[in-house]
């Protein structure tokens, strides 16, 4: 499994579970800037996902925001963390 971010701005990796059940999709958004990103997760069969953001020097150390949009975008804000876990 990969990751790409098709902007020098933005910072992407993925990690499958060890049973290969589970991926786990990291945004890293270093910049000043916010910033729109699609998860483009092919055909793949999902279960259930779930979307986390950290913000960095604010208050927000980690909030919920519920489930991958089905079109796959999701709002990184400046100088965050956005998390996307996928289950099979």
């Amino acid at each position: 499994m990969t990751a790409d971010s098709d902007t020098e701005e933005l910072l992407a990796s993925a990690w499958v579970s060890p049973a290969e059940d589970a991926l786990a999709v990291v945004v890293t958004n270093p910049g000043e800037t916010e910033s729109a990103v699609q998860v483009d997760l092919g055909q793949a069969d999902l279960s259930a996902t779930d979307v986390t953001r950290t913000v960095l020097g604010e208050i927000e150390r980690s909030a919920a925001l519920g489930t991958l949009p089905s079109a796959g975008i999701i709002t990184v804000p400046a100088e965050s963390i956005v998390t996307v876990t996928i289950q099979r």
